[in-house]
């Protein structure tokens, strides 16, 4: 039997830090499976029209706006009335998820939601736990997502989601806190309710297994936050915070072309400031997802050089 994407990319040594898909705002559409492959697509379509998809779409590519279909986990029957939507920004000052209906959807200011302002429905209090468990996009979602999605739905049923493509199938199983916008993968359910855990005591949860990164940070900080904490293990939690970035001048070739080949980054501990040099490394052409038939190259950050500056 061919090998999996998550089983590739973790026999390659492949780590989760910097791997964070890009959210800074999301709508979320209550919608009990089955998902297909283009499932999310039809139902935003539908209840949308053609033009206000259209501009959503727009929004997702150019401000990070993820819509996204989700479900509580296990055979759900269809909601009497209108279905439940979730709104909201991972943006850094002021995380916020707000609750609406398909009513609400369909006058939603989807610019304001894009560039994170609230005020679209009803304030919603506690974090939401969404697993991607997106099967017919990437079988590794399903294989290694539904367990999680099974085990943190017998904690915590009245947070956990499953959720459509969240991206990053090779990490599976994948776990988004919503609206913080931490992101973790290759969790197996016993430490996704450690993760779980931390969100519900509203703490980060950077120094957990499988952290990829914030959906609101670039890569490269992710990436040099988790070298830094991780020479640094005694340091309490969310004590180490990336500064400021550099771009290098240099560029190598990926996924979507030509992109900056390197990044230095000023990291901030309680014990002073931190230089560390990331640069990108291109990984050989292969699959990024489950019988994916056009291999390409993609780069991922690696750590450079590190040193108290």
């Amino acid at each position: 039997m061919t090998a999996t994407c998550s089983e590739v990319a973790a026999l390659l040594g492949e780590g989760t830090a910097g791997t964070a898909s890009r959210i800074r705002s999301f709508v979320l559409v209550e919608h009990p499976g089955p998902w297909g492959w283009t499932t999310r697509e039809d139902v935003f379509a539908d209840l949308l029209g053609p033009a206000r998809w259209a501009e959503l779409r727009e929004l997702w590519v150019e401000h990070d706006l993820r819509p996204l279909l989700v479900r509580r986990h296990g055979r759900q029957p269809a909601a009497a009335g209108p279905a439940r939507v979730l709104v909201g920004s991972t943006a850094p000052a002021d995380p916020w998820v707000e609750t609406t209906d398909v009513d609400g959807l369909r006058s939603l200011d989807l610019e304001a939601l894009a560039a994170g302002r609230p005020g679209h429905g009803t304030r919603h209090d506690g974090p939401l736990l969404l697993v991607c468990t997106n099967g017919a996009v990437d079988r590794c979602c399903a294989v290694r997502g539904r367990p999680l999605a099974a085990a943190l739905s017998a904690a915590h049923p009245d947070h956990v989601l499953e959720s459509t493509h969240l991206g990053g199938c090779r990490f599976a199983a994948n776990l988004l806190v919503l609206p913080s916008g931490e992101m973790h993968g290759r969790l197996t359910p016993e430490q996704g309710l450690a993760v779980a855990a931390e969100a519900l005591a509203g703490r980060p949860s950077p120094d957990l297994p499988g952290w990829r990164g914030r959906t609101t940070a670039s890569s490269w900080a992710a990436v040099a936050e988790d070298a830094v904490r991780r020479r640094l293990p005694d340091a309490a939690p969310g004590s180490v915070t990336a500064l400021g970035e550099r771009l290098h001048d240099d560029v190598v070739d990926g996924e979507e072309g030509p992109e900056p080949a390197g990044c230095d980054v000023d990291v901030a501990t309680p014990d002073g400031t931190w230089r560390v040099v990331v640069r990108a490394r291109v990984v050989a052409p292969g699959a990024t997802l489950c019988d994916e038939d056009d291999a390409v190259p993609y780069a991922v950050p690696v750590v450079a050089e590190l040193a108290p500056a």
